[in-house]
């Protein structure tokens, strides 16, 4: 057991945001953007000055949005042929996209119909960014910063790919001097047939990627696209292929590197307490507008929140301002505002009102940062960030003469109906307010590091051995939000006490060299388990050769029963209990987690539940 530490999980503040609506306030591209551990949301089409003026909404800037709800965003892609003699035709249709309840006019999609010549065709689809994407200036963008950020795509791929299953698709990037890199290869033989299937991949990082050319600049991408691979499929085998909500989202914090940055609040509500919708206070308020508001314990985006219950009246004139003063003036100039707002699906399925973040310096003078739709946001919780914020005012904001950013007393949110009709209605919650700055941490460097706030970050892992009974159909893996913002949980069926269940997953592009370096992971252990005290689970890993070495064992009986556990190994010699021949810890290709009935009953039983799955180098 040397080296290894098994401890309580600590009550860190989760984020279990469901939409990140952002604001780049720091100019033109490099570090800004939308959250990186969020789900993205619709924000509408890229930005066309001709259809979409700069300024009139809270709009990420250097985001790359494709819903393909009008023909001419078509116009911005393009079909090649990689291998063989394929033809590619693209075109649009208002009636074929993916049907989103929050975007209901959102329909369209690109339409690809392969003309496929041979079982060894490769075509893409793709688009160039700086055709796409205005800064501040009404300049292109013509490259993106991917990272720690966050791409996605929706595929509608017709039953006859799925049933032959010999075709795959990848999403794919190109730097700014051509060189490729993928996600990684997705096979249609476990896609949905004729349905749209999602692909998603955060806190992108160059180990991350599932292929790289040399010298590949994560962080100049000009290019984004999808490639298909018939990989043996019958030239017969045919079908439309859908495209439909193409996003690129920038991250505002590049924090998926542990060590490097974090961000560190200047002043904070998290609503623990009632005492903390006492601080606030009504600023403004218009129409002939009634509301109530209260404190709604764990409620909240991660226990409390401010609850908003409203009487609207005049759908025209009604208007609420709220706010709270600071406890001296602060700086926002280089700082980060943002706020949790739990928005009900009523007033985004009407889709007219709208919110507005302000701040009032210590002379009373007013200056708001542009207005945030609700057609904008998804329903459920989403965030209005302002990061990096500039002392000059944005397009879309207004500033009082004289408003001083520098000397912030202030801060507050304006609720405004915008035409909404009274009927529309629903309590919105107001959570997690911070003015923070991003601080530069030093500490170690992260090899890999895994939560699991989106679905997708399954798809990592698989089975990968089994004795006794187990076998691949042994074990349920899924996403679960029951034990914080995301989990995988494992569900293992026993058949008695020999069982094993090894269950892992690729430590990315390139094998690592565990030389000096931490384990760490989170599991969450039934109580079951733990009274029964047989069990063991052990962290292992595989080299480049597929050779295994384990380290070492963690008797369930020593963890703490219905509750998260963290499992931390410094990588020595002497904390692996087992190795096979010629093992190589420099070059680790697997890391997983191994299952150890040891004894333990066949009834004996429960969901495991693992999170925050990191490979750091100790500095």
């Amino acid at each position: 057991m040397l080296g290894i530490l098994i401890k309580n999980k600590t009550d860190l503040r989760v984020n279990k945001l469901a939409a990140v609506v952002s604001l780049a306030c720091c100019g033109l591209l490099t570090a800004c953007g939308s959250g990186n551990d969020t789900q993205a949301v619709d924000l509408g089409d890229p930005v066309d000055p001709d259809r979409l003026p700069l300024g009139t909404f809270s709009y990420p800037i250097n985001e790359l949005n494709y819903n393909f709800d009008e023909t001419y965003q078509l116009e911005y892609w393009a079909a090649s042929n990689w291998q063989g003699e394929a033809q590619t035709e693209l075109w649009w249709e208002q009636d074929y996209g993916r049907t989103d309840p929050a975007s209901p006019d959102d329909q369209g999609a690109l339409i690809i119909t392969p003309l496929w010549s041979s079982a060894t065709d490769q075509l893409a689809v793709s688009t160039d960014y700086a055709q796409d994407v205005l800064g501040l200036d009404d300049t292109e963008i013509d490259q993106v910063d991917l990272t720690c950020a966050s791409i996605s795509a929706y595929v509608y791929m017709p039953q006859d790919y799925v049933t032959d299953g010999n075709m795959g698709l990848k999403l794919f990037v190109r730097d700014t001097e051509d060189r490729y890199a993928d996600f990684g290869w997705n096979s249609v033989a476990s896609f949905t047939g004729d349905d749209y299937n999602r692909l998603a991949y955060q806190d992108i990082t160059v180990d991350s990627l599932g292929y790289a050319d040399d010298g590949f600049d994560v962080a100049a991408v000009q290019q984004v696209g999808v490639s298909f691979d018939a990989n043996g499929k019958a030239v017969n085998v045919a079908g439309d292929i859908r495209l439909d909500n193409v996003r690129v989202t920038p991250s505002v914090i590049q924090d998926c590197v542990a060590g490097e940055f974090s961000l560190q609040d200047i002043e904070a509500n998290y609503f623990d307490d009632a005492l903390e919708v006492d601080a606030w206070y009504e600023s403004d308020l218009q129409g002939a507008l009634t509301y109530d508001v209260s404190y709604a314990a764990d409620a909240g985006n991660d226990g409390g929140a401010m609850r908003f219950a409203f009487n609207w009246q005049n759908g025209s004139e009604d208007k609420l301002g709220y706010e709270r003063g600071l406890s001296s003036p602060v700086n926002l100039v280089g700082k980060t505002l943002r706020v949790d707002l739990y928005v009900p699906e009523s007033y985004i399925a009407e889709g007219n009102m709208g919110f507005q973040l302000y701040s009032k310096d210590s002379q009373f003078r007013y200056g708001n940062f542009g207005w945030s739709p609700v057609s904008a946001m998804s329903p459920g919780w989403n965030t209005l960030e302002f990061a990096n914020i500039t002392d000059s005012p944005l397009p879309g904001s207004y500033w009082a003469d004289g408003f001083d950013l520098t000397d912030i007393a202030s801060v507050g949110l304006e609720f405004v109906s915008n035409g909404k009709p009274i009927g529309v209605a629903g309590d919105i919650l107001l959570d997690n307010l911070r003015i923070a700055e991003l601080v530069e941490t030093g500490g170690s460097d992260a090899l890999l590091s895994q939560d699991f706030t989106l679905p997708e970050a399954l798809d990592l892992w698989a089975f990968d051995y089994g004795e006794g009974t187990i076998t691949e159909d042994s074990v349920v893996a899924s996403h679960s939000t029951d034990m914080g913002d995301g989990s995988m949980a494992l569900e293992i069926n026993w058949g008695s006490g020999s069982d094993k269940l090894m269950w892992s997953r690729s430590v990315g592009a390139e094998p690592l060299d565990l030389t000096a370096a931490v384990v760490r992971l989170d599991l969450y252990v039934p109580q079951s388990y733990v009274d029964d005290g047989n069990m063991g689970v052990k962290v292992f890993t595989k080299d480049e050769s597929y050779v295994y070495g384990s380290l070492g064992w963690n008797g369930i009986g020593a963890l703490s029963g219905d509750s998260w556990n963290t499992i931390e190994i410094v990588v020595t010699e002497d904390a692996f209990d087992f190795t096979g021949t010629g093992y190589d810890s420099t070059n680790v290709l697997l890391l997983g987690l191994e299952f150890v009935a040891n004894g333990k009953a066949a009834d004996v039983g429960g969901t495991f539940f693992i999170d925050n799955v990191e490979i750091i180098r100790q500095p």
